[in-house]
């Protein structure tokens, strides 16, 4: 995972998943370590990512979950599915969220799997990059 700060956004975190195409069998959810918002009050922060469930089914389910119990914040945020060249090819905005103590806020139904697995399937390395902006 790498963070860095750019002009656009105050955090850049790069999740890299490693054989990403195995991980919807599993039916289980994917975390990334834990990382440091540091000019947002120290408050700890990951990435969860469910490939597959029976809630959602077809869907992938990605979101931005708060490890922290401080006080509330209000977060703009975006979610990405990024190719192996680094471009963009899903991308979900959030405006102004209010995150509180364990909180997750994301989405349920963020791109249909069988459109990463099949119909993109060209556009996607066997290493997928998950990308989380704050």
């Amino acid at each position: 995972m790498v963070s860095e700060i750019s002009d656009e956004y105050e955090f850049i975190i790069l999740w890299k998943i490693e054989n990403y195409h195995c991980c919807w069998q599993k039916n289980k959810g994917l975390y990334s370590s834990v990382f440091i918002a540091t000019s947002m009050e120290n408050t700890k922060w990951c990435l969860s990512l469910y490939p597959s469930d029976n809630n959602y089914e077809n869907y992938i389910r990605f979101y931005l979950d708060l490890q922290d119990d401080g006080e509330s914040l209000d977060v703009d945020f975006i979610l990405e599915i990024l190719g192996r060249e680094g471009s963009v090819l899903i991308q979900r905005y959030t405006d102004k969220q209010e995150f509180s103590k364990d909180d997750k806020w994301g989405y349920p139904s963020f791109v249909e799997r069988t459109r990463v697995l099949q119909l993109e399937k060209r556009s996607f390395s066997s290493s997928q990059y998950l990308n989380g902006s704050l």
